[in-house]
């Protein structure tokens, strides 16, 4: 087994001989060239590393916080191989203990993402219901054979509203 990586090109050189006599000697080169799916996530047009626990304001995977009023953030899903990238219904999930308080949106599924540097956009909305930071995962499965499934953690901040007073 050997890992490779799409666009890597293997070349692989074998000599036989017969046994007749004099020997028969025939030299054989073989090139293969991989190409598969390479899933990319951006944020705010920066990466976002697979496993990403670390919510950022740089790569909007932290919405920052809010009175009440709903944060929608959008994300690029890049396909960085040679090959199509597949995207089933229902791909994209959300996990974890506040996953109920964000959404996914403005995007088709089953969808495909043809590289290289195909790309497709998705929306995550985060509709706080109580104060206090709330934390989800976005999952999202694909065709990668190294990323099967590409998720990162996203958070917002539900502040307290002012309190009014009327006389």
């Amino acid at each position: 087994s050997v890992g490779i990586t799409d666009g890597a090109t293997i070349t692989a050189t074998y000599t036989a001989t017969d046994g007749a006599s004099p020997a028969n000697t025939r030299t054989c080169t073989v090139t293969i060239t991989v190409n598969a799916p390479e899933i990319n996530v951006k944020g705010n047009d920066t990466n976002i590393a697979d496993g990403d626990a670390s919510p950022s304001p740089t790569d909007h995977t932290n919405f920052g916080s809010t009175t009440g009023a709903t944060i929608t953030r959008t994300f690029t899903i890049e396909n960085l191989g040679h090959a199509a990238l597949s995207l089933a219904a229902g791909s994209i999930t959300l996990t974890g203990t506040d996953a109920g308080l964000f959404s996914v949106g403005n995007i088709t599924l089953p969808a495909t993402v043809n590289g290289p540097s195909g790309t497709i956009t998705f929306d995550v909305t985060y509709t706080p219901v109580g104060a206090g930071t709330h934390v989800a995962t976005v999952n999202i499965a694909a065709n990668d054979c190294n990323e099967g499934t590409y998720n990162f953690d996203i958070q917002g901040f539900r502040s307290c509203s002012a309190a009014s007073f009327t006389a």
